[in-house]
């Protein structure tokens, strides 16, 4: 989990762009009352934009980062070094 605070005038719109190699975000927001402020994410590959109105007295982000399924890709890599590990006893 990554926890900030992200602070700024009033009616500005912050964009962060987080780093995800291809997992799945869950992101919740509260400003400095407790209130749930929303979070626009927008997965972009191997990177997520998140979009949210900045507050004064700062808005705490709490993501969490889900992991990632496994790919077809990684299953046959490791059947494919498997069988060469058996080839080779």
């Amino acid at each position: 989990m990554l926890r900030l605070v992200a602070s700024g005038s009033p009616g500005v719109l912050h964009i962060l762009r987080l780093v995800t190699v291809g997992r799945l975000l869950s992101v919740a927001a509260r400003d400095a009352t407790g209130a749930a402020r929303e979070v626009q994410v927008e997965p972009q590959g191997d990177t997520a934009l998140l979009r949210f109105d900045s507050e004064p007295a700062g808005l705490g982000l709490r993501i969490h980062a889900q992991q990632r399924p496994s790919s077809a890709v990684t299953r046959r890599s490791g059947r494919i070094s498997s069988e060469l590990m058996a080839r080779k006893a």
